[in-house]
């Protein structure tokens, strides 16, 4: 689901200025080659590295600009927030001076940013799924839990970007101390899932390689695969709109239907397994077990095909 390094430098015009990079579920894209096309054009790399987290912390040293998120769904969990990095000063001077004239959230709504962490892990725990959406419901519907319910505006709201609290620092430094059992995890996980569905064709040895925030791969029915697996995980299924959190009304942010036709599908076919800690292995284990023989059937390898070919089809 990442750039197809294929078709890059076919869409590269005198009006380019970067390459833009997002490593899509913790599955790092082929920068080796970017990185080529990049100084073969004279070009900027930015990346979009919410979904990925490197352990080794290797930073590219030809990437211009990058950002990390450390929302709720992510690898790094401190409820909301980001990281930016660059390797140019002046634009590092830019941010932080930026940084200091932020929106800034006051103390209610910063106490209610670490109780709906808290209370997320605790109600989101697999054990607790049934009694924890309808108990999620009701903290949302009265306002208990803090989010930006913001992806339907259209204009730019008042509040962003705001600072980030001191709350949420002590929450992230204590995931930074965790990130490699985390990790660890998720690729134990993927190595199990990759062995049995084989969506990304991967040897073991590259698995480990990757951070793999979900697992996810095509089926021929999304719907049926969701009623199936809800009840045992939070699902939280991503791309299942062309625009995350918009399924209507595409003519308010001017997108003509059929212009993204790869993206159409994937989102009425895209499925995932959630690969983080609170869910162990032998879950999986037994649940794909059971479910194995619809499972097998479902999976779209055709479609798989033609899309890492590039294909139109």
């Amino acid at each position: 689901f990442n750039i197809n390094v294929n078709l890059i430098e076919k869409k590269i015009t005198n009006k380019t200025i970067a390459i833009y990079v997002q490593h899509t579920f913790g599955i790092s894209c082929d920068m080796k080659k970017i990185n080529k096309i990049a100084k073969k054009h004279r070009l900027k790399i930015i990346e979009d590295k919410a979904h990925v987290f490197d352990l080794k912390n290797k930073q590219n040293k030809n990437t211009y600009a990058s950002y990390y998120s450390l929302d709720h769904s992510k690898i790094m969990n401190t409820h909301l927030g980001g990281v930016a990095t660059t390797n140019n000063f002046q634009v590092y001077q830019k941010l932080k001076k930026l940084n200091k004239s932020l929106f800034t959230i006051g103390k209610i709504g910063q106490l209610r940013m670490l109780i709906s962490f808290i209370l997320e892990i605790i109600i989101f725990n697999p054990y607790l799924l049934w009694m924890g959406k309808p108990i999620f419901l009701f903290l949302n519907y009265f306002n208990i839990l803090f989010y930006f319910n913001d992806e339907l505006k259209i204009t730019k709201p008042k509040y962003y970007p705001c600072k980030y609290n001191n709350f949420l620092s002590l929450v992230g430094v204590n995931q930074l101390k965790n990130v490699e059992k985390n990790i660890s995890h998720r690729v134990k996980v993927s190595q199990y899932l990759e062995k049995k569905i084989k969506w990304y064709s991967f040897k073991k040895n590259k698995v480990s390689k990757h951070s793999w925030l979900r697992y996810s791969f095509l089926v021929k029915d999304q719907e049926m695969f969701i009623k199936l697996f809800e009840k045992k995980f939070n699902l939280d299924i991503w791309y299942s709109s062309i625009f995350e959190g918009r399924s209507r009304n595409y003519n308010e942010i001017k997108y003509k239907n059929g212009s993204c036709p790869v993206a159409e599908y994937v989102s009425s076919h895209i499925v995932n397994f959630p690969t983080h800690i609170q869910i162990p292995l032998n879950t999986y284990q037994k649940i794909i077990k059971e479910n194995w023989s619809w499972l097998r059937n479902q999976i779209n390898y055709d479609k798989r095909n033609s899309l890492m070919l590039g294909s139109k089809k």
